[in-house]
């Protein structure tokens, strides 16, 4: 599964967590175990459950 930036855009429960630099770093991104790991601005950050929706 990949994550969609558009489809979690969607998701009223949740848009408003990540800003754009984040959602750039993590659309199209394979997840694994339902969590991303992913860099924004070289620091570290991961996604936690990561839902089928997204």
């Amino acid at each position: 599964m990949k994550f969609s930036a558009a489809k979690f855009k969607k998701d009223r429960r949740y848009r408003r967590l990540l800003d754009n630099k984040h959602l750039e770093a993590l659309d199209g991104r394979e997840v694994i175990d339902e969590q991303i790991d992913y860099e924004v601005d070289s620091k570290e950050f991961y996604i936690y459950p990561v839902v089928p929706e997204w």
